[in-house]
């Protein structure tokens, strides 16, 4: 169908047209490409002109004023009369006969709900058990090869095997109080401290198997420091040992000291064509430290009672075994070797002394004689045990096939860090009598053992024209270091006093009453009114630390030419030995902090102390030059027993393959 358009219609239709075509032509705008800005031109090549910028600030510092507007908010009193009324309600409080148990209270009736309040508990004595086990384990057998020798390496089997004979030797001297020791139940406690003492009236030197050296001591008490079987007026600090080791020059002139006011200058030039290759070869430097110290003063008193028997025992065992047999090649590029000067210790303290002569102070006061008593009791026993245990295992045994390279090299392969380290301090309530009605038993046990296989082997692949350098294979240092220490009278008195004897059977059936012959006793003179203990059952007071380090660090190094002519120059600085094993121990028991205590049965008391060694190779530093080494050292190895029958009956110790996990073979290089 054909429908004409109106003349009015055309034209707005063709005004519309025109319109977005006048549209389109302004969006496109193509003479804007003649109005471009024209491109930056670069400078021209040449010299660049320097200009000095003359930039300077001032800040001038002035106090600081905050800008705070504070206008308080505004309030509208209005005056208005307040009425109110309070009520008294009357509170019935029963009041309960003698000792009997307080009564409920009986709600009134009316009156408001009772409302629960929390009633303030006073802290009691109660028992302390601490037991701590720190296990350090670190498998670091290291391979290293440098340059493309060819060489295949092998679990060291051989050492591990001999390790563990060692450690199974040295831990054979204390396995007796190992087992007596170890952790067991509450109630085999009495055997413990019983069995020990057992143990150590019938204790003699052939109990122990072969060893280099042995120091046995047994009596009802042992008094001072020993320094490796020797009594010695103080005891031997690690701290003297490591001065000696570094061989200060008393004679040495000292250095100026540099003046810190002027500026110091240092130049270093280093010129690789007339420089000698150094190679500076570390597979030692392994510390392995077991630091353990106990303080208890679980039962602090001015007065202590006991109406059994009391048992005291005191023992320390400290075994340090060391292998350190060398073997090195005559063609070992060295101008001086040092083997030996290892240090073995073995230092043990046994104190006893009073708390006044200890710390200078004294319980009691100016109270005058006791006219009365409050009594804590506790029924059953008690126990104060802390049992530490602290084992650090270290195998650093090191394969390494080097050649000389670079200007400076340095590699290291040791260094291996392990501590163990605990502190714990029990502080309990004092009291001014402290009453046992069963028995007291008190063992401090310190077992310390060292174990350390260094045997290296130095050797030359090959014809070798190097000839300067040092090499160092010992210096070891094994340390046990233990302290026990009893703060509590010079002496006990056996046999209890008629007033203690009628206050044992008065607590024992529920009577708190004191006694009348308390009122007078001089060793209560100045406490006043008493704060008394009384403990119906026995109190365990035990505690013991073991400590074990085992370190193997048997390594195999070998050096072999690249380049012959630069080997004629090289440097080697060579040290495998340097370990240092450590073992801490301190226990410091409080028993008493006065000077009297009784005992209404049997008194015992023991001490041990066992110092052994087992040690092959030489505790005194020999230096040997040139071709004088291989004399020096087969006469030093033929004067030592062969150690193969010792470890037939040891199987070798679980490999990291055995275990699952692939060798750390750049574990120390690369980190």
């Amino acid at each position: 169908m054909f429908i004409p358009n109106d003349g009015i219609t055309e034209i707005v239709a063709h005004f519309i047209g025109y319109f977005e075509i006048r549209a389109e032509d302004a969006r496109y705008r193509p003479d804007f490409s003649e109005f471009s800005r024209e491109p930056e031109r670069l400078p021209a090549d040449g010299d660049v002109d320097p200009h000095l910028l003359n930039f300077r600030e001032v800040l001038n510092l002035r106090s600081f004023v905050p800008e705070v507007t504070y206008i308080p908010a505004t309030h509208t009193i209005a005056p208005a009369s307040l009425t109110y009324s309070v009520s008294f309600d009357t509170i019935s409080v029963p009041m309960p006969a003698g000792n009997a148990a307080a009564a409920p209270h009986a709600e009134q009736i009316g009156s408001p709900a009772a409302m629960a309040m929390p009633m303030a508990q006073a802290v009691g004595p109660g028992s302390t058990i601490a037991i701590v086990s720190q296990v350090k384990y670190l498998m670091d057998d290291d391979v290293l090869v440098v340059g493309d020798h060819e060489f295949e390496a092998a679990p060291r089997l051989a050492s591990h095997a001999e390790l563990d004979g060692l450690a199974a030797q040295a831990l054979q001297v204390s396995a007796d109080l190992a087992e007596l020791a170890d952790l067991r139940s509450v109630k085999q406690m009495v055997d413990l401290v019983e069995d020990a003492s057992a143990m150590a009236r019938g204790l003699s030197e052939d109990d122990f198997s072969p060893l280099d050296s042995l120091f046995l001591k047994v009596a009802d008490r042992i008094e001072g420091h020993f320094s490796n079987g020797a009594e010695v007026e103080a005891p031997v600090t690690l701290k003297e040992a490591l001065a000696a080791l570094e061989g200060e020059d008393e004679d040495a002139e000292p250095q100026p000291e540099a003046d810190p006011t002027l500026p110091q200058t240092s130049s270093l030039t280093i010129d690789a064509a007339t420089t000698p290759t150094t190679m500076h070869v570390s597979s030692g430097g392994n510390v392995s430290w077991n630091e353990a110290a106990i303080v208890n003063a679980g039962l602090p008193s001015g007065v202590v009672a006991v109406a059994g028997n009391y048992h005291r025992i005191d023992v320390i065992y400290q075994t340090n075994v060391l292998r350190d047999i060398d073997t090195i090649d005559d063609a070992w590029p060295a101008e001086n070797i040092s083997i030996g000067g290892n240090v073995v210790q073995n230092s043990a303290s046994f104190v006893s002394q009073s708390y006044e002569a200890r710390t200078g102070d004294a319980p009691g006061g100016d109270g005058g004689f006791p006219q009365n008593w409050n009594v804590t009791t506790v029924d059953g026993d008690m126990i104060f045990l802390s049992w530490v245990q602290q084992y650090s295992f270290t195998s650093d045994n090191d394969t390494q096939i080097l050649t000389a390279m670079g200007t400076n090299t340095f590699i290291s392969s040791g260094l291996n860090l392990g501590f163990n380290a605990m502190s714990f301090a029990n502080l309990g309530l004092y009291y001014d009598l402290v009453f046992i009605g069963g028995s007291l038993y008190d063992g401090n046990f310190i077992s310390q053992t060292n174990v350390l296989l260094d045997d290296d082997t130095l050797g030359v692949r090959g014809d070798s024209s190097a000839w300067m350098g040092s090499a160092a294979t010992g210096e070891n240092i094994l340390w046990n270091e233990a302290s026990i220490e009893n703060v509590g009278p010079d002496g006990w008195t056996q046999g209890l006093p008629s007033h203690y004897q009628d206050a044992a059977a008065s607590l024992a059936s529920g009577n708190k009453e004191m006694p009348d012959g308390f009122r007078s006793d001089s060793a209560l003179d100045g406490f006043g009114n008493l704060k008394v203990l009384y403990i119906s059952g026995n109190v365990y007071d035990i505690h013991s630390i073991s400590q074990v380090n085992v370190v193997g660090d048997a390594d195999d190094l070998a050096i072999y030419e690249a380049n012959l002519l630069k080997a004629q120059d090289s440097v080697w600085q060579v040290s495998t030995g340097h370990n240092m094993l450590v073992n801490k121990a301190k226990i410091l028991d409080y028993d008493s902090l006065g000077n009297s205590a009784y005992v209404g049965g049997e008194l015992y008391s023991d001490a041990v102390l066992v110092q052994a060694d087992i040690v092959e190779g030489l505790t005194d530093r020999l230096t040997v030059r040139g071709d004088a080494l291989a004399n020096e050292v087969i006469a030093f190895l033929d004067d030592h027993t062969d150690l193969a029958s010792r470890f037939d009956d040891h199987p070798a110790i679980k490999t990291m393959t055995d275990a699952g996990t692939t060798y750390d073979v750049m574990q120390s290089v690369l980190a």
